[in-house]
């Protein structure tokens, strides 16, 4: 982990333990979550909103999006297709952000806010894409290409088969 990273991560340990010691057995879910974001970037945990973060601060923060951008990069010389589990909307935003930049391509994000159906398809605009049109979509798309798919949302009878590689964020 990045000094800033590990720092915020033994701070949440720290001040979950003393709040289970206390008694509040309850807080061991929320430091649970806490860890998991500060994880995925240790800004996830503050009143940042990291769409005004730049991209290279971004990728500063966090050992699991650096590490995350090596195996992307092996999936993008070999003109291949990945699948990003990401559980928070935040975390896939600030992927999604960091792809585009990365790669000049923009993930389609499938997660409780994407329509399960569509009646009407408007190309490269996300809140009119249904799950499966972003399926079709990532499929169709020759060589490289990235979706990140909410393991909860994907877990609802969707069935990418176009994918040779799966990240678990």
């Amino acid at each position: 982990m990045a000094p800033a990273q590990e720092q915020k991560y033994i701070s949440l340990i720290s001040a979950g333990q003393k709040e289970i010691a206390n008694g509040n057995h309850k807080a061991i879910l929320t430091l649970l979550q806490d860890l998991h974001r500060v994880s995925d970037s240790p800004l996830l945990t503050e009143n940042i909103d990291v769409e005004n973060v730049g991209i290279h601060d971004l990728i500063a923060s966090s050992a699991k999006i650096q590490t995350t951008l090596e195996i992307l990069g092996n999936i993008h010389a070999l003109g291949e297709k990945a699948i990003i589990f990401c559980v928070y909307k935040e975390s896939q935003r600030m992927l999604q952000r960091i792809i585009r930049y990365k790669y000049q391509s923009t993930p389609k994000i499938i997660n409780g806010d994407t329509k399960v159906l569509s009646t009407t398809r408007v190309r490269d605009i996300e809140a009119n894409y249904s799950r499966q049109q972003a399926i079709d979509d990532f499929g169709a798309k020759p060589g490289f290409n990235v979706i990140i798919m909410s393991p909860i949302a994907a877990g609802m009878g969707l069935n990418v088969t176009a994918a040779n590689h799966v990240i678990h964020f």
